[in-house]
């Protein structure tokens, strides 16, 4: 599966890169996360300023993805995709 793409969250817009296993992020003004992963599962480390912690996102296939980190990621939903969704 292939995450990479620009997706609209509850928490503004987020930027994924993936990288075989390797998942990487951008969000807010200086939000970071780096991950892993695993089927259909993100798992990893957040950053954002001073605080940081850990997160999991699950993805649907079919553009979105649910998770959580200190509350709960409802809905995200894929805007703008670098590569197609597919399973590997």
């Amino acid at each position: 599966m292939h995450v990479s793409g620009k997706y609209q969250t509850q928490h503004g817009n987020l930027t994924l890169s993936q990288n075989d296993d390797h998942v990487t992020g951008s969000y807010q003004e200086n939000g970071i996360c780096v991950g892993t992963l695993s089927g259909n599962k993100v798992e990893g480390i957040w950053k954002n300023k001073k605080d940081q912690g850990l997160f999991e996102w699950i993805f649907d296939g079919e553009g979105g993805f649910k998770g959580k980190y200190k509350t709960v990621w409802r809905k995200a939903l894929c805007v703008e995709s670098g590569m197609e969704l597919q399973e590997m």
